[in-house]
Formats: structure tokens, C-alpha cells, sequence
């Protein structure tokens, strides 16, 4: 109803011979509604060419409400062109490229850098994608030629976007532009069946009928063209010129390996930089567009004004890249050109008149944009004013809530009569839409347009973030997952080195084993099916070795019963601390009132259900008795303190005091004032003690807390100090506690005894450690990220100072701030200079951890007032301080590294509703190491928020383990392996607790030390080892050949997977789906997979049916029943049963038994339908075990 109202403001009936039309006096919203309004009546594709990348964006945040196929071309920087860079942008580029070469109608913003951008000739990029249905009929060799032609890497298994697989029959693919991945099942060259899968359980969802394969990227290379790229770099070298280069030699050496290692391995990666050569003329999007376009130039002088900066740009920074470069053309020159002679329809839109030459005809719409409106009075004045005008008054909102604030106003203000029903002249309609329009006044046509904009200030608005129609992050993969190289601990030999799976023939039977070989070289083989005895190593830091054992000597039963002794005494710590907190008894919280309801309701963004899953176990905790302790885990970023909030809101709901407890001033100031915001809209009174504050103030503020006037109160640990008293402290809430000293650790724990507590923290703390802290703490855990959050693009590229001082201009224009990370105290005040001089207008500061903590706030404190555009800083900022302007990071050595390093500082940057960057460099001309090379390409797919759980799994967990348990016990835990001792610490407790819950069910009246005496008496009787497997008396003994062959899986993860799967399985449907999956991954297979999963149902039924054994003996097989089951047999009916296979016959001496003959009828299903045939005929019993 709205936008038709305000699309009849900007038609304008244009007159058809007119090709170049300037429209000025506009505001946004109505450049927003021109350009849909030309969109939707022309029915063609609609280029708008914005200035920069802001002003693209305002406007997609209009469009793409109007339209779903508005599309942002991406600026992939120029110079960064052939940089890796994140999977989102080459998605957006190849999208639009693919509208624009099949004329799919759609609005493409693209901001003018953009255009500069060299891509495909169009005829090259629009053939190169293909349709695949059920029709078609493709060799697997021709298919992968295609595959490869279009920039795809064949892998093991397919995680991300620009990958494929080949299984057996089965060919897997991640094209860009499909949410999921597909897999493809052929029968010789014909395709049987078509799925899409979900790439991280690489489980089949659901079967399509077609597909359409797109190329990688927006400037893929097939084998021919790499190799005309190849010909000319090398030619290029002979060139005299370029010899004369000083660093010539340098180039030269580091561009002939690079061909080498192409021509040796098929890896083009590092001369991807070349693509252009192929082409005598470069291409870019203006080469795309045809005569069914039309053309917006928003805001043509600016533009105009930014093409002058550019070409001076590209001149000095292509000189600058050349010098040390091959010379190419990295940029199509003419193609504001191109665009300029096309022979179509072009707006100018603009504020101002256009006097330009080429414009025909000159429109004015006369637009009047408003600006927020800072007081109810002028509001309603001017909103009167309209009225009497007979002014259509149109208020467009977002969200209900406010609606109701407007209305409250406008009541206020005796605008009953005024309010109505729909858009008419003298009259105010209100309308609740999710439209992000801004507000203006057209005289012309009598409509006033108040939108958020102007009713609301930033923080009241719903932020509003541009969502990827496609991102793909790389899935982690399990950090159990053994590779070979691995330490393996084993729990009756120690630690030793894992090298693989091997298949070997024992006694005419083959099978699979573990090969681990210990100290000195011996080596043992463990059969796959005792991976119980086995775990992965893993060390309490990142980089200690352990030291392998050897075999047959006493130091692994040494160490064994040295950690068996450590375990017992901090599992006595524990349960000490157990016993205490299931004594204690604290306040027991009402439930929730209408108030906390509105409360949450306040929030200005969706919650997301871990968020709610947190808040209600929190406060169900509150409500009990017992003093609550609970650890609230959750990734950078992902609403923890939103959590906090609300919970500290039903403390003060029950007139309770809240003090929250943070490590730094800073994070204090910024909680603070979190707190308030988020609080505005309630009668809560909050105060903040810090450095910040004088002596006077903190008097001030400790007589209103004892009387009770401050509710809630933020601070450092100064506010475990002996003057603050409270009236009646309810709630403690403390942030990142690994941060806080001994000293203030004892003073929270004895806290901890009398009133709530709730600790905040983003290291996780792995499930093992968390199983055996379970009654110790409870732990909520916060695993997926906002909804809204966006992407952080991420680029990896050698360090080239263009690019630095590109990056940081980009970010300084659009008003935001950047941290330059340089992880080198004592030439950081060089790297101070060198980044002045390159960029002399820019405010610099520099930050490291030796400076004085007080030095280091007040950097930071004018860092968050935006005194600096740049920090240049060591790693000090990866904890915790948010600064929502700081859009922009670049790590200068980021293969140096570690990966949840990476991660938490890039984690630093894009906390607001801006596209974030971050440009991790390496030296040039640097081979990495593999391991830097993984962990820069992992960062850079897992753009996604919410990875930090993952990657932080394998340094942090162990790390934060330390801390729970207080720091004695790194050397116990790397003797054995982090992974053994969590399991051992468990086991422990969880006897001891078996032990006590029943007995303080029933009396909580005794003292502590009466509960301590039970467990100390039952602890001999408790002597189980600790160190001993699970052990499965059951034995199946067949020779057969039961294993998955390497040609069938060939990745030993995946392969170790499915078997630890098949051991742990108790029923038939969990066999049935592991065999749909084998099939569904891997095709069909053959006898040796068959007969493991044969015996799979056989163990499941012979466990069912009381069998202990069966064995195969030279010409027949004997199943061993439990000696008592004669007793519960229907003899008659089972002889009647058994009488038709003559080749079984049952022996009842000593017990039960069963022997079948190996004559021709003997398979592993008969053995398991004769044990079937015993169990139909057994008395039903309640006692079986």
C-alpha cells in the first residue's frame, strides 16, 4: 500500500525519445523507488553505478526489499584481485555475471571500482556452466575434464564450494550458487539418481531432478589457458627490459619454480595472478551488459569526481606493483567508456541540477530530506503543521513495539481524530512494514514520510545487516580423528606413534589393524575392533611431544599409578566442594514477572534459542534453593552478556543487588554502559567502580550501595574489596574468570558458598572435562551465532604495502578504524614510522603488553572515542575488548600464528552492522610451512561465526581445563594424554557421586565431614582400575574376510570412523543406517564389507539372545549359550523347531550349545537365524542382563 503510494511520486512518464534523462532533487528513498519504478515497467535489467561501496550498500538495503534479485557486485579490490579471498564475494560476482550473460532480469549495484574489475570474456564464462539432469549421458573422464576446466579440485570428500569427489560410482560436486552440495549416482555413463547432500555429515537429503554446474570463480582457467599464461610469463622473462630489474634474479627464480611445481603437481595457485595474459584486450562487467539494460548513475558528479582518484590510483599502484612484477594489465582501463558508449537509456540521479551536455532532459522531483528529530514537541508541530496542510502523513515502522511508542506519542499529543486507516489527504497512517526507508517531504505531491530514521536514534533502530544469499564455511573436522603421525595412547602400552591402517592375514583371514610403533621401533598391530584401548594424545599445550614408551619395560605402570594417585586426590577436592554446595542453602528466586517479560521483549534483536535454552536453565537454577554455580560458555560475540542481563534483571525483580565482576577498566567502562543502554528503558539504577572514578565518587557510591539505592554495580576486582557492603547482594556475575589472580579466586569461592553465581567465558571447555565438572558446576552452553551477524571477508595475500595502505584508506573513508597486528615489541615504534610515512594523514597510535596497564587504557580509551584512525598493536587485543568501529584488521606475519590466535583476533573486528575485512599477509617470496598454509587457508573459509567453538576446541580446551582443576596438573595430564585423564577423572567422580546422591536424597541435616567419612570408608571397596577398557566378554570367531578394502574408502578417517560406529552399534536400525550411508557415500560394496556387516547383525542378535561366543572350528561352527539358559528353554518346541535343519544339532552337556555343520548351506545369516530360532523359543524373562 505504501510503496504504491510512493512509487506515483517518481513517475514521471518519461518521453520515449529521450536517452539520457537527469533526475535531481531526491533523497535516498526516492532514488530507491526511481530506480524499482524503471525496473519494474521497462522489464529490464537495471545497473545502478554507486560511488562507493556505502552508498551501494544504502541503497541494496532499500532494493532488496522491494526486489529479491538485487544483487551488490562486489569490489574485490583490484589490486587484491588475486588474492585467495572468502567464498561470499566470488559467489556474488558469479551470480551477477551468470544474470547479466543469460539476461535474467535483476538490479545490480555495483559500486564504480568495481567496474574496472577484469573478469571472463562473456562468450568464454557464459559457456562454460552446464545443466545436469536425468537425461544426461557423460563419461566420469569427460565429466572431471569439465569439472577441472571450471576451477574445481578434486578431494577425498567434499567440505566447501569449488570441490569434487569420486567414490566408486559416485561423483560428489559443490558448485557455487547452490546451497548444498549434489551427488551424482551413475550406472557406466548414465546418471541413475541426482541428491543434494548435507556436506557436513555428508548425508543425502533429498533427490532433484537437474542442476546447473557453475565455473569457481568470475576468472577460472582451463588447462589450455594456464598453459598460454605459462608460455607467456616465461617469454616475458626473456624480455631484456625486465632483466635489467635489480631484483630480476629474485623474480625470476621465484616465477620458474612456480612453474615447475604447476607443471609437476597441477597447482596454479601462485600464478593465478597472470589470468589476464590470455586475452590481448582485458573484459570486465561493461563488456556484459547489452542493449535490454538500463543505466543509473547515482550521483553522477561524485562519480565522476571518484573515477579522477581512481586513475590516479591505479597509475602510481600499478607502477608500484609492476616494479617488482612481470608488466599485465590488471584492470580494463576504458570501461566507464564502454558503459559511457552504449547506446541505451541512462539516469542521472542526483541532488543538485545536472548541467551537463549530454543530459536531454532535466526533471525535478523537489524533495525535502528530513533529519531526526531530537524532541516530541517539534515532532508533533510539524507533524500538526502537515495536518492542516492536508498533508498525506505517512509514518513507516518496523516492528510493533514501535508502533506503540509512536501511537503513545501522537496520544500524548491529541492526534486521536487524525489517526486513520490508510492513506488519505489531512490524515496520519501508520504502518508497521519491513521496509528501511528515510523520510522526506514532496510539496508537490503533499506526503510527509517519517520512518525510524528520523523517530528513532541508532541504537533504538533495528540494525540492519546485508545477509550472503550463499556462505560456506569450511566444517572442522573432528578433533579425534587420527591421522597418521598422530601420538596414540594405549592403555596397556603407553604412548606410541600412529602409522595407519594395515591389512593383514592372520590364519587365512584377513583384517584390518592399527600399526603403532613404539620407542626403539617395536611395533604393534591392534585389531579394529578393540579401539577401545586406544585414544589420540593430546597434550596440555600445543607443542609438547610427548615421549614415546617402550615396550615391555615397567615406566608406563609407573606413570599409570602415579596419575591413578593424583586423580584420587583432586577427585576428593571436587567432591568436597560438591558435598558443600548440595549443604548450602541461598535464596530462592520467584518466577518471572510481567516486567521480565518486557524486559526481553526490550531487546533490539532476535535472541537465538541457545540464547533462551541458556537463560531459562539460569533461571530455573535461581528459582532452587541451593546457591547456584554456573558456567555460561559461548563464542566472541555471541550474546553472553544479553544473557547475563536478563538474568540480572530477575535478581533485582526480587530485590536483590547484582555486582558484575570483569578483569580489565576498560571492559568495566563498556559494560557500563552496555548496561545502561539495555536498561534505559526500566527504573534500575546501575553504577560503575573503576580507575576512572575519584576517591570522593567511590564513598559516594559505597554509602548508596549499603543503603541499597544501586542495584546493579559493575566493576574490577576492586569490588572484592573489604569497603564495599552491600544491603543484600543476590547475584554474582563474573566475566572471563581465567583472567582473575589466586588471590581474588578465593574470595569469589567463598563467595560462592551463600549467594548465586553465573561466570561468564569464551574458552571452551571440551565435553570430556565438562562430563566429569557435571554436579560440580553447571555449564549452559551458547553454540550459534546471531542470526545477523555478517560474514568477516577474509583475504589472504602477501604483505604489499598497496594493499595496507588501501585497506586502511577504504576503512578511514567510510568513517571506521583499523588494528594493524605486529607481534614484535621491540621494532613496533619502526613499523610506527614506516606506516607513517606511507600514510602521513592518518592518526596513528601503538600498543603492547609492556606498557604500563595505565598507558595501555588511556590508548584505548581514545582508540574508543575514535582519537585514532589506526592501532597498530601486538596480540594484547585478543582479549576481549569490543570496539564496534574498528571494522578492519590486518595481521602483518600471519603464518606465524596459531589458529585460535587467528580466530579470536579476527574475532576483534565486524561487532557491528558493517561488513568487516581482514587481511591476514605473509613475507612475499616466502615458502609457508605446510602447517601455516593450513591454518591460513581454515581462517579464511571459516567465515562464519561460532567456528571459535571448533577451532578453539583443540588449544583452548586444554587450556581452560588447567584452569578448573588449578595448575598442578599439566605434567599428569601430558604423561597420560589429556583425553585418558578427563576419562579417568570422570570415572572417578561419578562412583564417588553414585555413592551420595541417595544418601543426601534422603538427609541433607549432617555435617560435611559425616558425608566426606562415608566416601573414605566405601573407597577401598571402590578399587576398580582406573586404567583397565571396557572389556566385551562376548567373542565372535568366523573366518571370513570382514574389513572395508582401501579401494572402497580410501581416507582412513573416514574408514576409522565407520568402524568405531559398527563396535558401538546395539540394534538392527543403527546397522541399517550405517549401511545406508556406506551405500549413499560410497556405492555398493562387496563380500569383505558385506560379511562385516553380517556380523554386526549377528553380535546384535547373539547379545539379544544370552549367547557368550561363536567360534568356528575346523568343519563347523559352535554358538556357546550362558550355562543357565537351559532352564528357560521351551525344550519341545525348540526340538520341533530345529528338526527341519538336519545340519543343527544342540548339545546340552555343561551348558547349552549349538553346532552347525559348514556344509554349502553355511553363511553368516543362517548362524543368525539359527541363534533367532533359540531366542522365539525361551521362556520371556524379566531378568536378562
Amino acid at each position: 500500500m505504501i510503496k504504491d503510494s510512493l512509487l506515483e511520486i517518481v513517475d514521471l512518464q518519461f518521453e520515449k525519445k529521450h536517452k539520457n534523462i537527469g533526475i535531481y532533487g531526491q533523497n535516498l528513498t526516492t532514488r530507491a523507488l526511481e530506480i524499482y519504478n524503471e525496473y519494474k515497467q521497462s522489464d529490464k535489467t537495471v545497473v545502478v553505478l554507486s560511488q562507493s561501496k556505502a552508498e551501494a550498500e544504502e541503497l541494496f538495503a532499500i532494493l532488496s526489499d522491494f526486489e529479491g534479485e538485487t544483487y551488490i557486485y562486489p569490489e574485490i579490490d583490484i589490486l587484491k584481485r588475486h588474492t585467495s579471498k572468502s567464498n561470499d564475494l566470488v559467489q556474488n560476482s558469479i551470480k551477477v555475471l551468470e544474470n547479466l550473460v543469460h539476461n535474467i532480469q535483476s538490479i545490480i549495484i555495483t559500486p564504480i571500482e568495481a567496474i574496472y574489475r577484469t573478469v571472463k570474456n562473456p562468450s568464454d564464462f557464459k559457456n562454460n556452466s552446464f545443466e545436469i539432469n536425468e537425461d544426461t549421458v557423460i563419461s566420469f573422464d569427460e565429466l572431471q575434464r569439465k569439472l577441472v576446466n571450471m576451477g574445481y579440485r578434486r578431494v577425498e570428500s567434499v567440505d566447501v564450494v569449488g570441490e569434487f569427489s569420486k567414490r566408486g560410482s559416485i561423483v560428489d560436486i559443490f558448485s557455487p550458487l547452490s546451497e548444498k552440495p549434489i551427488r551424482l549416482d551413475f550406472f557406466d555413463d548414465e546418471l541413475d539418481s541426482m541428491r543434494i547432500f548435507d556436506e557436513i555429515t555428508q548425508r543425502s537429503l533429498d533427490r532433484i531432478d537437474s542442476a546447473v554446474i557453475y565455473p569457481t570463480s568470475d576468472f577460472f582457467l582451463t588447462s589450455e589457458e594456464k598453459d598460454i599464461v605459462v608460455k607467456k610469463v616465461l617469454a616475458k622473462l626473456e624480455d631484456k627490459k625486465i632483466q635489467e630489474n635489480e631484483n630480476y634474479q629474485e623474480i625470476s627464480t621465484y616465477l620458474k619454480e612456480k612453474v615447475e611445481i604447476y607443471r609437476a603437481t597441477g597447482d596454479f595457485s601462485d600464478l593465478e595472478s597472470f589470468s589476464n595474459l590470455i586475452y590481448e584486450n582485458t573484459y570486465s562487467i561493461a563488456d556484459y551488459l547489452n542493449n535490454d539494460t538500463v543505466v543509473f548513475y547515482d550521483n553522477y558528479h561524485k562519480i565522476l569526481e571518484k573515477i579522477e582518484g581512481l586513475r590516479e590510483y591505479f597509475l602510481t599502484s600499478l607502477q608500484e606493483m609492476n616494479r617488482s612484477y612481470i608488466y599485465q594489465d590488471v584492470i580494463d582501463n576504458i570501461a566507464f567508456e564502454k558503459i559511457q558508449n552504449l547506446d541505451i537509456r541512462k539516469y542521472y540521479l542526483s541532488t543538485l541540477k545536472l548541467n551537463d551536455k549530454i543530459i536531454e532532459k532535466n526533471y525535478n522531483l523537489d524533495i525535502i530530506d528530513l533529519a531526526y528529530y531530537s524532541s516530541e514537541e517539534y515532532l508533533a508541530k510539524e507533524i500538526r503543521e502537515k495536518i492542516t496542510d492536508n498533508y498525506k502523513v505517512i509514518i513507516s515502522l518496523n516492528t510493533q513495539k514501535q508502533k506503540d511508542y509512536v501511537e503513545k506519542v501522537l496520544f500524548d499529543n491529541y492526534f486521536y481524530d487524525d489517526i486513520y486507516y490508510g492513506i488519505k489527504n489531512g490524515k496520519i497512517f501508520i504502518d508497521v512494514n519491513k521496509y528501511h526507508l528515510k523520510g522526506f517531504e514532496d510539496k508537490k505531491n503533499k506526503i510527509f514520510l517519517l520512518t525510524p530514521r528520523e523517530l528513532f536514534t541508532e541504537e533504538e533502530r533495528k540494525k540492519r545487516r546485508v545477509k550472503f544469499k550463499y556462505t560456506n564455511s569450511e566444517k572442522i573436522r573432528n578433533y579425534q580423528e587420527l591421522n597418521i603421525g598422530d601420538y596414540i595412547v594405549h592403555i596397556s602400552h603407553g604412548i606410541g606413534l600412529y602409522e595407519g591402517i594395515e591389512n593383514i592375514e592372520v590364519n587365512g583371514v584377513h583384517k584390518d589393524f592399527l600399526k603403532i610403533v613404539y620407542d626403539g621401533g617395536d611395533v604393534i598391530y591392534v585389531d579394529i575392533n578393540n579401539m577401545n584401548y586406544i585414544q589420540k594424545y593430546t597434550a596440555s599445550t600445543d607443542n609438547r611431544k610427548p615421549q614415546l614408551n617402550k615396550l615391555g619395560t615397567k615406566k608406563w605402570q609407573q606413570v599409570k599409578n602415579k596419575v591413578r594417585r593424583e586423580i584420587e586426590d583432586i577427585s576428593e577436592d571436587l567432591i568436597k566442594l560438591y558435598i558443600k554446595r548440595e549443604l548450602s542453602s541461598g535464596y530462592a528466586y520467584s518466577f518471572d514477572s510481567s516486567l521480565q517479560q518486557e524486559f526481553e521483549d526490550d531487546f533490539s534483536f532476535i535472541p537465538t534459542d541457545d540464547q533462551l535454552k541458556a537463560t531459562e536453565e539460569i533461571k530455573r537454577d535461581m528459582e532452587k534453593q541451593r546457591p547456584m554455580d554456573r558456567l555460561l560458555c559461548g563464542d566472541v560475540g555471541f550474546g553472553k552478556t544479553e544473557v547475563a542481563m536478563r538474568v540480572a534483571f530477575k535478581a533485582v525483580m526480587d530485590a536483590k543487588q547484582v555486582a558484575v565482576l570483569v578483569p580489565t577498566t576498560l571492559l568495566a567502562e563498556q559494560h557500563y554502559e552496555n548496561f545502561v543502554n539495555r536498561f534505559a528503558n526500566f527504573p534500575v539504577n546501575i553504577e560503575v567502580v573503576s580507575r576512572f572514578k575519584s576517591a570522593k565518587d567511590i564513598t559516594e557510591i559505597c554509602k548508596r550501595l549499603r543503603e541499597g539505592k544501586i542495584d546493579i554495580i559493575i566493576g574490577t576486582h576492586k569490588l572484592l574489596n573489604d569497603k564495599f557492603k552491600y544491603k543484600d547482594l543476590g547475584l554474582l556475575i563474573i566475566d572471563e574468570e581465567q583472567r582473575f589472580g589466586v588471590k581474588h579466586k578465593e574470595k569469589i569461592k567463598h563467595l560462592k558458598n551463600t549467594i548465586d553465581v553465573l561466570t561468564l567465558s569464551a574458552t571452551p571447555i571440551p565435553r570430556t572435562l565438562h562430563m566429569s565438572l557435571i554436579g560440580i558446576r553447571d555449564l549452559s552452553v551458547i553454540e550459534t551465532p546471531p542470526s545477523e551477524r555478517q560474514p568477516i571477508q577474509t583475504f589472504v595475500t602477501a604483505q604489499n604495502n598497496m594493499i595496507v595502505k588501501e585497506a586502511i584508506m577504504n576503512e578511514v573513508s567510510r568513517g571506521g578504524q583499523v588494528f594493524y597486528v605486529y607481534n614484535r615489541v621491540d621494532s613496533i615504534d619502526e613499523k610506527y614510522l614506516e606506516l607513517k610515512r606511507l600514510l602521513p594523514d592518518i592518526n596513528i597510535a601503538y600498543a603492547h603488553g609492556r606498557m604500563t596497564q595505565r598507558e595501555l587504557e588511556s590508548i584505548m580509551s581514545d582508540v574508543i572515542d575514535r582519537k585514532y584512525d589506526l592501532l597498530i598493536t601486538t596480540t594484547i587485543i585478543e582479549t576481549g575488548i569490543d570496539i564496534s568501529n574498528v571494522n578492519t584488521l590486518i595481521v602483518e606475519d600471519a603464518d606465524r600464528f596459531g589458529l585460535s590466535q587467528l580466530y579470536q583476533l579476527r574475532g576483534r573486528v565486524g561487532r557491528s552492522s558493517r561488513e568487516a575485512y581482514a587481511y591476514l599477509m605473509y613475507q612475499p617470496f616466502k615458502a609457508l610451512t605446510e602447517n601455516s598454509e593450513k591454518r591460513l587457508s581454515a581462517i579464511k573459509n571459516f567465515t562464519t561465526l561460532g567456528s571459535g567453538f571448533k577451532i578453539a576446541m583443540q588449544d583452548l580446551s586444554i587450556r581452560g581445563a588447567g584452569d578448573v582443576l588449578g595448575g598442578r596438573q599439566h605434567g599428569f595430564i601430558d604423561s597420560v594424554g589429556y583425553t585418558l585423564y578427563s576419562q579417568m577423572l570422570e570415572q572417578e567422580i561419578q562412583i564417588k557421586k553414585g555413592i551420595l546422591e541417595p544418601i543426601l536424597e534422603q538427609d541433607k541435616t549432617q555435617d560435611a565431614e559425616y558425608y566426606e567419612n562415608i566416601i573414605k570408608e566405601s573407597a577401598p571397596k571402590l578399587q576398580k582400575d582406573l586404567f583397565e577398557a571396557e572389556n566385551d566378554d562376548f567373542e565372535i570367531k568366523l573366518n571370513v574376510d570382514a574389513f572395508i578394502p582401501k579401494e572402497y574408502i580410501s581416507s582412513d578417517a573416514d574408514k576409522i570412523d565407520f568402524y568405531k560406529r559398527l563396535n558401538s552399534v546395539i540394534t538392527d536400525e543403527e546397522i541399517d543406517s550405517i549401511v545406508e550411508d556406506l551405500i549413499d557415500r560410497f556405492s555398493d560394496f562387496g563380500t569383505e564389507v558385506t560379511n562385516l556387516i553380517d556380523i554386526c547383525y549377528l553380535k546384535v542378535k547373539a547379545k539379544e539372545s544370552r549367547v557368550t561366543s561363536v567360534k568356528e572350528l575346523a568343519n563347523k561352527v559352535i554358538v556357546t549359550f550362558e550355562k543357565d539358559i537351559v532352564n528357560k528353554l521351551k525344550g519341545k518346541e525348540l526340538f520341533a523347531a530345529l528338526m527341519p535343519h538336519k545340519d543343527v544339532r544342540i548339545i546340552a552337556k555343561d551348558g547349552f550349545f549349538l553346532e552347525i555343520d559348514k556344509k554349502e548351506r553355511y553363511s553368516i545369516r543362517r548362524i543368525r537365524d539359527m541363534i533367532n530360532l533359540v531366542k522365539e523359543n525361551m521362556e520371556e524373562t524379566n531378568d536378562k542382563n
